[in-house]
């Protein structure tokens, strides 16, 4: 179980860090009108990845809250039987608790931010001369 969760941890950082990976690739010529005006690489790196967390964070509270509901559900209408000659129990078990909903905010939170500033650290190689020269 834990394998597969790390796979799909994985999944999710690399579609975090391909969005911003194009939506910087779209900016680039943004990008380098900033840096032209005094602005540090820093900053720039910060917006980015406050972009991405303004997209991460609502989907995993929608995520978990989606989550929660499904526990609920399953917690008042066990509704998943179990095979009978492997588990003790007839149904799955659910247990709810809020802080290992927390734990999993904070995990989030953590990889996207992560994530983000890998896709971001290679604005600090953008050649603002040829960028402008587009333009």
């Amino acid at each position: 179980m834990f394998l597969i969760l790390m796979i799909i941890i994985c999944v999710a950082c690399m579609n975090i860090i391909s969005v911003i990976f194009m939506y910087i690739t779209q900016k680039q010529r943004d990008i380098a009108i900033l840096l032209c005006m005094g602005m540090s690489n820093q900053k720039i790196q910060y917006i980015f990845m406050t972009f991405s967390q303004m997209i991460t964070i609502p989907a995993a509270i929608i995520g978990l809250i989606l989550a929660g509901t499904i526990g609920i559900f399953l917690q008042n209408y066990p509704c998943i039987k179990l095979p009978d000659n492997m588990y003790d129990t007839d149904y799955l078990p659910v247990k709810l608790e809020l802080h290992i909903f927390c734990v999993i905010l904070i995990v989030i939170i953590l990889v996207s931010l992560l994530a983000s500033w890998y896709a971001t650290k290679n604005i600090k190689k953008f050649k603002i001369v040829e960028l402008l020269k587009i333009i």
